[in-house]
């Protein structure tokens, strides 16, 4: 059953790792300090530190989310429910 969790997320994953690496490079963020007046620097990381903050804490969430599920999918297997055929079902 946690297998199209998986297979979902895993796409996510790498879509989010490619946009990750592209924003952590730091010789992106030395090319942008060195491009602009030194007086905006502070304002710059700034921006970013609260950016990679806000990745931080949309990871954590999802992670969260996908933990409450999978306890979910747990408790209706348990129950002796079965997983629904969700790919036929949206007919």
């Amino acid at each position: 059953m946690h297998n199209a969790i998986g297979r979902q997320s895993a796409g996510r994953r790498a879509k989010r790792k490619s946009l990750h690496q592209t924003q952590a490079d730091p010789t992106l963020i030395r090319e942008r300090l060195m491009r602009s007046d030194p007086s905006e620097h502070e304002a710059i990381v700034a921006y970013k530190v609260h950016a990679y903050e806000g990745l931080v804490a949309q990871a954590r969430a999802e992670v969260a989310w996908a933990q409450e599920g999978l306890r979910m999918v747990d408790e209706l297997e348990a129950a002796g429910h079965r997983e629904p055929d969700v790919a036929g079902s949206a007919r």
